[in-house]
């Protein structure tokens, strides 16, 4: 489908956004000829209007109708009718008889077509009824917009509220649709015409309206169309060159001035990459012009006059001047040394002369005299893992360079990113891994924290430099980072000097300042992004802050506005980032989000923090050696404007966008990468643009500036793509990439855009003239923050306090347009406050008062409240009486007063009273009611009315303005006489009770009776003691009432227990035991469970019983003992050998006395030694007696000695063994039965001996012992400084080496001699080698130039050869300049591969390093490797 838009000014010009190139979206000038005009936008706003179905709550016929608190807009099958109204007359409160008058303009727009209104949306229901004049009852439905389908034949009106409450309306134009077709006439307008800006202008009474110039492009390339209006009477088309449509046209706010790619003519065959350029930072001068840097291996134009016209080495850095439209190069010119060089930033200052810088692997990189740092500190002139930063500044033209410096120390240094001021001051950042990278005495950090890891990049701290202008010096140095890995993306400038980093940290130590909770204390994931405020001098640090969640992030793009307020953009992997209440994006989307991060001046909280991304990532890796992911900047408005990347395909876009889809995402590749644009508002709460831009490949970015000139703000974005596709604007310097056979499948890209300023419209009071009372005072807004604004007093502040009368006026511009308003100030006075006398108590009676308002200085109305507006009133009673003076403008005043009338005091109780068990009485004191009264009782309470619920003295004292009285009462109470005697009571052993009874100081009296005895005592205490047995009664009485009670009592003693004394019998146990007494009511208890008062015990031990009653429990014991008489029974008579040692023992269980024949008396005896041994055992119950006799013989031994070992042979020995007399018999392992044997074979021998005790035996080994066997190997020839080790082997023994005297297993050999080792075993065997070391030593290297790893076996890997070498490594990059195989084994080769997967087919570098034998010297071998699957 094909569609053209119109986007009309008087619509367009309702909305708040509208920061448009070209006047693409218009504007609604108003003619200052009458104020109300210049009101017009703002009654049409749509922010607050809807469009709304009549369903009948309108009697027109109108479909839709749009409307606000102002105006109406109702949209006919046919026309469209406008209306707004203004008030003339507003309410006044005090001529409530004079209604509200309106104005209203009305003006119509004819179709001359007719179709069916239909909505954009889905119809929604409202709970709003509306009832017309037929009572019929409708629910309201509103919708987001209405559509003319087909109004004109294919051609479609719509009319909508954009995201920013603008009311537009669009003519879409599909295939076949002619613009002639397109006839819009105007009624009730005057004066309608096409001014010299080919606006429309038309005039109502209200003043003019003018509708700017349509605007559009054709959608497939963006290209503008020329429309421009026609009129005819009042008749309104649109003309054009063509006027049948044939491609779709559209508007964008974000307007692209031009888009080109950028590369040369291509490399020869022997340059790296095919024509590689990559464009890494962009900049642009007040005359448009923009500067290009980066690296590239290509050959470009326009180098006549260059600086340096050729490339130098792998690729160079290059700084390139274009034509302010982008079709040409002004001039361009390369930068490097024989190495490699990245240009990642650059800085034009106001003579055009740009500064570059980045890093460099080149020890012949361009210096100049007299530069800073003039020393290359790069190891060695190789690929070195070692580079250095430089800063380089060029001549206006480009032919010349200003100054060129190194900057670093001993170790890698690489400059991310640079500024300067307006003094031409340089401010670099970055990182380093240098501990002597050139820090000043009493900067903020001086000595190196850093990681010692062996990181090329994104590792070491972060520094910051300021340089001279001419490069001689620095200012200042420092570091900036703690133990971990510290990495400086961007620096910016703050308004007073400050300087802000930003990046990221690993390190735990990052030097931090505390403030709001939602900054980290310390590293919360893999990495935090930093932003870290210095002071000018860079001697103290401001703030310094962490930023992240649970994973990595880190900061990459920072920008300061005036107010030192700096704007964040980085990448969080984190889905707990922290976001604020009212951000954009809450939640983390998915992948790697960009963040956007505003903080207020001292650092202490963000104003809002927002993610900002799709389900993808919104990185192109997260590791490269410079990160650009994404940029920030924010327009004076406090828009921030971020330009990044995205892998997403749901990136967030507005309606408007240059491209909605991701371009690349068709293409199922990791690197599907693609620019975007996106634009918040100033609270970081709505996105007012987003979108994608690309190709179809991807885009991998370096360069993302934003820079202000004029009203525009320009966005400058570049990189390398691979797209074939990437869009560009026509003339441009390269439309299209070349498909040269040289290749140009990386190439540059530029893309300039532009984001226009309009201003809003200032709106400094609903009405013309305002009327001040007493003072003038008002804060009026102009609005537009960030606009250049004068105000008629000459300030040029956005808020200005009024203070005088007269005419106050402002205006405000961007640059672009001007905005204007005014308003006049008129001063009157407010009335005085009347004056009535002070409020008034009179008692008993009231006088006639005459009442007086007491003012008469100014035209005033009275206005009593009972009606009356006459200056004085008279009244006769109490009460509240207000007086009002009123002026017209200026308010009123009011004042009152309050008379009252009271009763003196006068309180009355009933006679004194006597009450029976409990009290209650109400006393009241109230004389009067409302008589404002204080009452003051004896009991401390302060009410009118006291309940007495207790007897005792109550008085009270009521006082009031009139007088003071009192009254008294006294309450007398006897309680009901109660009798609780005890419950029947047994008494044990003897009966002692005291009785209570009755109530004290209760006028009672007692009497005691014997009901056994019948007994009578009239007692006064309220005791009485019991001491027999008997039954008993007692009565209490007083004036309430007598009552009685009794009570019985009865005796028992205290049981006694006895067993007796404890006792002893013999093997057999049968005892009777018996306790208490009869008639006690004891209750028994045994150890053995009996229950009655005996029991016989069969068995020996202790036994209880307890006796209780109630009276007490007795218990008792007795210990029953069972003597066993003795046993004893010895061992038979015995005979021992070699010694003698038993254990005699007559132990008994019971305990018993023991005597043994040798005097001893333990139960148990210990023998030695032969003789005749007797115990007896005695105890309680008897004594017996036995007896053994204990003789002894010796066992037989044997010892053949130690074994022997022999070497060469077994020498005959003879042994003799055993012992005589001792009843021994002999086997020997050669058969012999003799105590002697003569042995003499090699092998184990044995020989037994036997007797009656035991058997004794013995082995002995005879062991031949070999020489040891010993091989130094062939000999051999070495030369020069060689070491050979030299091994005898035969692990474990010992050696002696001639000729020099060593007695290790191996040794090293140095010398051009004869070695010669004698080794000896552990028995002293030895034997013995010699090895010669002869003279002849060259070193040779062969490395090939290609290989196939294509699995053939056949040069499948790529491996050098070498010769006579010491040590060796080898390193191998891709056309990035990324290390993809490194190895330190000659063994060990590459075999196509990185990362598991097979590298594309191409050249490769290689990087050689050996040490030659035969002069121990470093060789540096390097060149590419063409790989061919």
């Amino acid at each position: 489908m094909h569609s053209i838009r119109f986007k009309i000014a008087v619509l367009l010009i309702l909305g708040s956004f509208f920061c448009v190139a070209k006047n693409k979206d218009g504007k609604t000038l108003f003619n200052e000829k009458d104020k109300v005009s210049e009101q017009l936008n703002a009654k049409l706003s749509a922010k607050h209007g809807h469009f709304e179905l009549n369903g009948g709550q309108y009697e027109e016929n109108f479909r839709y109708r749009f409307s606000n608190h102002n105006a109406t807009i109702d949209f006919y099958e046919n026309k469209i009718v406008f209306g707004l109204r203004k008030v003339t007359r507003a309410f006044n409160p005090e001529k409530l008889d004079e209604p509200i008058q309106f104005d209203y303009i009305v003006w119509q727009i004819d179709l001359n077509a007719s179709t069916p209104v239909l909505p954009t949306t889905d119809l929604e229901a409202s709970n709003i009824s509306y009832f017309a004049q037929n009572g019929k009852r409708v629910q309201r439905f509103q919708t987001e917009g209405v559509i003319y389908k087909d109004i004109y034949p294919n051609t479609d009106l719509v009319f909508y509220k954009n995201d920013e409450g603008a009311l537009k309306y669009d003519f879409k134009l599909h295939p076949g649709a002619k613009l002639s077709n397109i006839q819009l006439t105007y009624h009730n307008v005057e004066n309608l015409r096409i001014d010299e800006g080919e606006n429309l202008v038309y005039s109502t009474k209200w003043g003019d309206i003018s509708e700017d110039k349509p605007y559009s492009y054709w959608n497939s390339s963006e290209e503008e169309v020329g429309i421009d209006y026609k009129l005819k009477d009042s008749t309104l088309t649109f003309v054009a060159p063509f006027d049948e449509v044939e491609e779709e046209l559209t508007l964008d706010p974000i307007y692209v001035d031009w888009s080109s790619y950028f590369y040369g003519l291509g490399t020869t065959t022997t340059g790296f990459g095919g024509g590689y350029t990559w464009v890494y930072d962009l900049d642009i001068d007040a005359d448009d012009h923009v500067y290009v840097a980066g690296i590239t291996s290509d050959r470009f134009p326009n180098l006549t006059n260059s600086f340096d016209t050729s490339t130098n080495g792998f690729y160079d850095a290059f700084v390139c001047k274009m034509a302010p439209a982008g079709d040409s190069i002004v001039w361009f010119s390369y930068l490097g040394g024989s190495q490699y060089e990245y240009c990642f930033s650059i800085a034009v200052n106001d003579d055009q002369e740009p500064v570059v810088s980045g890093f460099t692997w080149s020890v012949d990189f361009p210096i100049t005299d007299g530069a800073f740092d003039t020393i290359p500190n790069i190891q060695n002139s190789g690929f070195s893992n070692y580079y250095a930063g430089y800063v380089t500044k060029f001549s206006e033209n480009g032919d010349s360079l200003l100054f060129s410096t190194y900057l670093g120390g001993t170790s890698s240094d690489l400059i991310q990113s640079m500024v300067m001021d307006d003094n031409g001051y340089i401010f670099l950042t970055g990182q380093t891994k240098s501990t002597d990278f050139p820090v000043t005495a009493g900067a903020y950090q001086t000595t190196y924290g850093g990681s010692g890891g062996s990181s090329w990049w994104n590792g070491g701290d972060a520094f910051l430099v300021k340089m001279h202008p001419s490069g001689s010096s620095i200012e200042f140095g420092t570091y900036l980072g703690g133990a971990g890995d510290d990495v400086a993306y961007e620096v910016a400038l703050g308004p007073f000097g400050d300087i802000f980093l930003v990046g990221k940290t690993s390190s735990t130590s990052f030097p931090i300042t505390y403030g709001s909770s939602v900054f980290n204390s310390t590293v919360s994931g893999v990495s935090d992004g930093f932003i870290t405020k210095f002071n000018a001098t860079a001697t103290t640090i401001d703030y310094s802050k962490l930023m992240g969640g649970s994973a990595e992030d880190w900061f990459e793009g920072v920008y300061v506005n005036e107010r030192d307020e700096a704007y964040i953009a980085g990448i969080t992997r984190s889905s707990n980032f922290h976001t604020t209440a009212k951000a954009y994006q809450k939640t983390f989307a998915g992948g790697a989000d960009a963040v956007v991060v505003k903080l207020n001046d001292k650092g202490q909280y963000p104003f809002y923090s927002t993610f900002l991304g799709g389900s993808g990532d919104e990185l192109y890796y997260s590791g490269f050696i410079y990160n650009s992911n994404v940029r920030i900047a924010a327009n004076v408005r406090e828009e921030p404007i971020i330009c990044g990347i995205t892998r997403s395909t749901d990136f967030p876009v507005t309606n408007d966008a240059l491209d909605d889809t991701n371009p690349s995402s068709g293409t199922g590749s990791f690197w599907n990468t693609s620019a975007t644009i996106a634009k918040l508002d100033n609270t970081g709460s709505k996105l007012l643009y987003g979108t994608y831009y690309g190709g179809s490949g991807y885009e991998v970015p370096g360069a993302n500036k934003l820079k202000r000139i004029s009203c525009y703000t320009n966005i400058l974005y570049g990189g390398f793509t691979a797209s074939s596709d990437y869009p560009t604007t026509p003339g441009v310097y390269k439309e299209t990439k070349s498909t040269a056979s040289t290749g140009f499948f990386w190439t540059g890209f530029i893309s300039k855009f532009r984001d226009t300023l309009y201003t809003d419209e200032i709106d400094l009071s609903l009405e013309d003239t305002l009327i001040e009372c007493d003072e003038v005072y008002e804060i009026l807004n102009a609005k537009n923050v960030g606009a250049d604004i004068l105000w008629s007093n000459g300030s040029t502040r956005q808020y200005e306090i009024l203070r005088d009368t007269g005419l106050v006026w402002v205006q405000a511009t961007y640059g672009c347009d001007t905005v204007r308003d005014s308003i006049y100030f008129i001063r009157e006075y407010s009335p005085t406050v009347p004056i009535l006398p002070e409020d008034s108590t009179y008692c008993d009676a009231f006088p006639s008062i005459t009442l007086d308002a007491q003012n008469d200085t100014i035209v005033a109305s009275y206005l009593w409240d009972n009606g009356d507006t006459t200056q004085t009133i008279d009244i006769n009673s109490p009460g509240e009486y207000s007086v009002s003076i009123s002026t017209p403008n200026c308010g009123t005043k009011t004042d009152v007063v309050t008379y009252k009338l009271l009763r003196t005091p006068n309180p009355t109780f009933p006679r004194d009273s006597t009450f029976c068990d409990s009290t209650l009485i109400i006393l009241d004191a109230t004389t009067a009611i409302d008589n404002e009264e204080i009452y003051r009782w004896a009991t401390g309470d302060s009410l009118a009315t006291y309940t007495a619920l207790d007897t005792g003295y109550y008085k009270v004292v009521s006082e009031n303005y009139c007088g003071i009285d009192s009254a008294e009462f006294f309450a007398y109470q006897l309680a009901t006489p109660e009798l609780s005697l005890p419950i029947d009571s047994q008494f044990c052993d003897a009966i002692d009770l005291t009785l209570r009874y009755g109530k004290a100081n209760n006028a009672e009296n007692y009497s005691f009776k014997n009901l056994v005895t019948n007994n009578i005592i009239f007692v006064i205490p309220d005791t009485f003691r019991l001491t027999d047995v008997g039954r008993y009664e007692i009565t209490s009485r007083n004036v309430c009432e007598e009552v009685k009670d009794t009570i019985e009592l009865s005796l028992i003693t205290s049981p006694v227990a006895d067993l007796g004394a404890d006792t002893v019998l013999c093997d057999d146990v049968n005892l009777t035991l018996e306790v208490g007494k009869q008639n006690n009511n004891e209750q028994y208890t045994w150890s053995e469970a009996e229950t009655s008062n005996t029991y016989i015990a069969t068995r020996e031990g202790k036994y209880w019983v307890t006796l209780e009653n109630k009276c007490a429990v007795s218990s008792d014991t007795i210990l029953i003992t069972k003597v066993i008489s003795p046993e004893v029974n010895l061992p038979g008579d015995s005979i021992f050998c070699d010694n003698i040692s038993i254990e005699l023992v007559a132990d008994n269980e019971e305990e018993c006395d023991y005597a043994w024949s040798d005097g001893s008396s333990d139960s148990g005896l210990t023998v030695f030694s032969v003789g005749f041994y007797k115990v007896t055992v005695s105890n309680y119950c008897g004594a017996v007696s036995d007896s053994i006799t204990i003789g002894m013989i010796t066992s037989p031994e044997v010892d053949l000695g130690d074994d022997e070992i022999f070497c060469g042979g077994v020498m005959p020995i003879t042994y003799d063994v055993g012992k005589e007399d001792n009843e021994e018999t002999y086997l020997w392992s050669n058969g012999d039965a003799s105590a002697t044997s003569s042995l003499n074979k090699e092998g184990i021998h044995w020989v037994q001996i036997s007797n009656k005790c035991n058997t004794s035996a013995d082995t002995i080994e005879f062991i031949v012992s070999p020489n040891p066997v010993v091989s130094l190997g062939p000999d051999t020839t070495l030369c020069g400084d060689f070491s050979v080790t030299l091994d005898a082997g035969n692990a474990g023994m010992r050696y002696l080496w001639l000729p020099t005297g060593e007695t290790t297993q191996t040794i090293e050999a140095k010398l051009q001699t004869i070695y010669t080792v004698t080794v000896y075993n552990e028995n002293d065997c030895e034997g013995s080698d010699d090895f010669e070391i002869r003279p002849d030593c060259v070193s040779k290297s062969f490395i090939p130039n290609a290989f196939t790893p294509n699995g053939d076996g056949l040069n499948d890997v790529f491996k050098p050869t070498l010769i006579n070498f010491e040590q060796y490594s080898l390193q191998i990059y891709n056309r990035w300049g990324e290390r993809i195989f490194e190895s330190s084994d000659v063994n060990v080769g590459w075999d196509g591969t990185y990362k598991g997967v097979q590298v594309p087919n191409g050249m490769y570098t290689y990087l050689m390093r050996y040490l030659t034998t035969e002069n121990m010297q470093w060789q540096n071998v390097g060149g590419e490797l063409n790989v061919v699957h």
